[in-house]
Order: structure tokens, then sequence, then C-alpha cells
């Protein structure tokens, strides 16, 4: 098991961390992403070595899309029924 060590300083320099981790891996390759990493995830899981991806409550936008969009489809907080 690796883990790729980003840095969180920008979404291209997150993906290629992910990848520098994926070139020193013998595949097949299983990427497994939580949250913003479910992001880094669908971007680097194009890697050749790449078999499968598993998201576990992760965001999973699509390819013209960012986390933040996707984020924006969801209300930022929940109000109970009945309570004002």
């Amino acid at each position: 098991m690796f883990a790729s060590q980003h840095g969180l300083d920008s979404f291209k320099s997150d993906v290629a961390c992910v990848n520098f981790t994926l070139n020193h891996v013998p595949g097949p390759i299983v990427l497994v992403g939580q949250s913003y990493g479910g992001t880094l995830i669908t971007k680097a899981g194009t890697h050749d070595r790449v078999g499968a991806l598993v998201y576990i409550a992760a965001l999973a936008p699509d390819e013209d899309e960012t986390s933040q969009e996707q984020q924006d489809k969801f209300p930022t907080h929940l109000r109970a029924r009945g309570r004002r």
C-alpha cells in the first residue's frame, strides 16, 4: 500500500504528486480516494497501470467540472424538518 503526499498547493500539483507515486508502484493499481481525494483519483485514474477506482464518501466531478462546482450543487446546511 502506498499513499501520495500531495501538498494541497494546487489541483495540478496534487494530481502530479499522485502520478509521481503511480510511476513508482508496480501495476495493476487500485486508487482509493476520500473527499477531495476522489477528485484526484478521477484525474489520475487515466494512468495506464490503474485498474480500478474506489470512492469513499468522495467527490467525483465530471471531466469539465471542478470539485467546487460539484459541491455547489448541494445545500451547505440541512434544516431540521419542522424547525425554524
